[in-house]
């Protein structure tokens, strides 16, 4: 269960993003050589985005001192924050600068669909994937956290030419303590183990049918045993 939460004492709601950038046509693409060339996005099929339409999102930077409310979409291949600003540009937040997106569900601002945030440094997420936004599954002090990436992958031969295609990244990583690990795989044994005092709730998860391969029923469980603490 997810719920929108602000700092207000601090909070300043901005209008203007300083230093934002036109968005851009085309993906930094690095081959075998690493010299990187820029690829229209129309060139490869499918979506880098995590959803094509324009939704509503309140934009935080570091520690949810100013916040922006704009129409956003988050791109899954370059990490990059797209919005429109109050004259109906189409810009990229700077690098950095975003480190929380609240998406809220049909435009309506008292009811959050999903949160993303980015500020969970290098000891969580290596550097190529350090500009990416990490999904916050549920609240509390125990929290499953989902890095959805869509890389170009590049495919070619002596007679086809090349062909560029995303291709989707999935990872899973536990917050618990203030600490966070990744987890192999979704499974009972990789999530318990993090969770002191778990093996008392056995009777619950049975109760409950809870597979911990399934996304939903991970964050059941995990209301049920945040609502405990």
């Amino acid at each position: 269960m997810l719920m929108a939460g602000t700092v207000g004492r601090t909070q300043v709601i901005m209008e203007v993003m300083p230093n934002a950038k036109p968005m851009d046509a085309s993906v930094l693409f690095y081959g075998s050589s690493n010299f990187n060339n820029g690829i229209p996005y129309e060139k490869i099929p499918g979506s880098p985005f995590l959803k094509d339409e324009w939704q509503l999102a309140a934009l935080f930077s570091e520690n949810d001192r100013e916040k922006w409310l704009v129409k956003t979409k988050l791109n899954l291949t370059s990490g990059e924050v797209y919005f429109k600003n109050n004259k109906g540009d189409e810009l990229v937040a700077p690098a950095g600068m975003v480190k929380k997106i609240i998406f809220y569900l049909n435009n309506d601002t008292s009811k959050t669909e999903s949160i993303y945030r980015n500020d969970y440094g290098e000891g969580l997420i290596n550097s190529q994937d350090k500009n990416n936004y990490i999904q916050v599954m549920n609240e509390g002090n125990y929290q499953l956290l989902k890095l959805q990436r869509r890389p170009v992958i590049t495919a070619d031969s002596f007679h086809i030419a090349k062909r560029y295609f995303y291709r989707d990244e999935l990872r899973y990583f536990v917050q618990y303590n203030n600490k966070t690990a990744p987890l192999k795989k979704l499974s009972a044994d990789n999530m318990l183990v993090y969770l002191p005092g778990s093996g008392a709730d056995k009777g619950w998860i049975d109760q409950n049918k809870i597979n911990f391969k399934k996304e939903a029923d991970i964050i059941r469980f995990l209301d049920y045993y945040n609502a405990k603490k």
